[in-house]
């Protein structure tokens, strides 16, 4: 019980600080972590389109790399075909690297 309400918490603090990065390419954005399954799912309506999309981050890991908060992950399904063969040209090593502001050691904690 406890771990799906830090789930909840956590995930509304990412969407809220993400939502405005998205705002110009997106009328709605929504990220959920699942901290236990180590899950993330990703929902967004684009702008000009009538339907979500839905990207899930399966079994995703957060360390630091050169000094940056590096997201690793084991697969990653995305509801577009084509963007899931965009994610898997741009990223190839199943990894982002975060903005440099990244709160490293708060994630770390909590996701």
């Amino acid at each position: 019980m406890f771990g799906a309400l830090k789930d909840m918490a956590v995930s509304s603090a990412i969407t809220s600080k993400l939502a405005p990065l998205v705002d110009s390419y997106c009328h709605s954005f929504k990220l959920t972590v699942n901290s236990s399954a180590k899950v993330m799912t990703v929902e967004a309506l684009p702008r000009g389109e009538a339907a979500p999309v839905q990207v899930e981050i399966v079994g995703y890991r957060l360390f630091q790399e050169e000094g940056r908060a590096v997201l690793a992950f084991e697969s990653l399904k995305v509801s577009r075909e084509w963007l899931g063969a965009l994610a898997s040209t741009f990223l190839p090593d199943n990894r982002i690297k975060l903005p440099e502001d990244t709160p490293y050691d708060l994630l770390k904690q909590h996701i």
